[in-house]
């Protein structure tokens, strides 16, 4: 009766023990996919015969102090190692060299947009093709580029039309969204006195979004509108006058030599743009997560689509945000682009719905399928 008994409790005890050699296996696996991004990072392979020799030798000096078969826990630990190197060469193939196309160049507020999405999604290693609005999207098409990064909207200046006229025609989708906070701050090659500054090179979107402070202080200097902020720094640096100054991103302060005149001037402190990620269009896959169904159509009257609202409204549709368009085409149609909560009665009646709305409007597309965020 008692070596039943005994025979229970040590199987119990074999069994924790056993738990925590899984939990130690999970917990392993867990700081291999860290160093696995460390090494791409570091650009380093993922086989490293001295460190493998390094863990087996450590292994085969604490198994003698425990009396443990050599070959015994040699087998067990190349095991590990082996399931290791696997679980690393996963998160490679993920990680490999994402080329992604933003207004540019280096500097400018789309390439820290960038930098914070490769962060968010773990890309290590990325190469950015700095092109105008227009090719951003273009090189995606063309499989020059995976990623497109553009920003379609600013909380003060509102929407950005040029991104509305591209999203009018792009056979691409729409797949997440960036909030990124602007800081404007005014720049020069030295610290000079304010007052003689008599040229500001900007990107458009920065003068709107400081045009209080620019009239103010500088209503006589002369406005020189550029590619984009970078560029306006950029063209500052090489100047060999040093009565000029652009706006930019506080962040460059890191990249560039240049002297902060003046922080914070954008006429409104609570400043986000939003920025949209396009790839080239994969399967959309509705889920229960609030996500956002981002479609498209034109409308020929002039009149609101009151229709298609009713069609949404007696299925329950939730609408997050509704901007309208007006096309490049020479028929001047109004674009639509409805922003969807996605919930149980989207999921259920998607195709329902948009069979009804194509009876009124031929062009509806699904253009997008992202995260809802809130621009502020």
């Amino acid at each position: 009766m008692n070596s039943e008994i005994n025979l229970l409790n040590f199987r119990k005890k074999i069994n924790e023990i056993d738990k925590k050699i899984i939990n130690l296996l999970f917990k392993r696996n867990k700081i291999s996919k860290k160093i696995a991004k460390i090494k791409i990072y570091l650009k380093k392979n993922i086989k490293d015969k001295n460190r493998e020799k390094e863990i087996l030798l450590n292994i085969y000096n604490k198994s003698k102090k425990y009396n443990i078969s050599k070959k015994y826990i040699k087998k067990i630990f190349i095991s590990i190692i082996k399931y290791s190197i696997k679980i690393q060469k996963k998160i490679f193939r993920k990680l490999i060299t994402k080329k992604i196309s933003i207004l540019g160049p280096k500097g400018s507020y789309s390439y820290y947009a960038a930098k914070k999405y490769c962060k968010k999604k773990n890309i290590y290693k990325k190469k950015f093709i700095y092109k105008n609005f227009k090719n951003v999207e273009k090189y995606v098409k063309e499989k020059k580029t995976e990623i497109a990064i553009l920003p379609i909207e600013n909380s003060n200046t509102g929407k950005i039309n040029e991104i509305y006229n591209i999203l009018e025609k792009t056979k691409l989708f729409v797949v997440e969204t960036i909030c990124l906070k602007i800081n404007h701050c005014l720049f020069s090659k030295k610290n000079i006195e304010t007052k003689k500054i008599k040229t500001i090179y900007t990107h458009i979107q920065p003068f709107l979004q400081c045009e209080k402070f620019i009239k103010k202080f500088y209503k006589k200097s002369n406005i020189i509108f550029m590619k984009s902020t970078s560029y306006a720094i950029n063209k500052i640096i090489n100047k060999k006058n040093n009565n000029i100054a652009a706006i930019g991103n506080k962040k460059n302060i890191n990249l560039f030599k240049i002297q902060i005149l003046k922080k914070n001037i954008n006429d409104n402190k609570k400043n986000f743009t939003k920025f949209i990620v396009l790839k080239r269009k994969k399967n959309i896959k509705l889920n229960n997560k609030k996500n956002i169904l981002l479609i498209r159509f034109s409308y020929n009257k002039k009149q609101f689509p009151n229709k298609i609202f009713s069609i949404l409204y007696k299925n329950k549709i939730e609408i997050k945000e509704i901007i309208c368009n007006k096309s490049e085409t020479k028929n001047h149609k109004n674009i639509y682009f409805i922003e969807l909560i996605n919930n149980k009665f989207l999921m259920k009646n998607i195709n329902i719905i948009l069979r009804k709305i194509f009876k009124i409007s031929k062009n509806i597309k699904i253009i997008g399928n992202y995260k809802n965020k809130n621009l502020i």
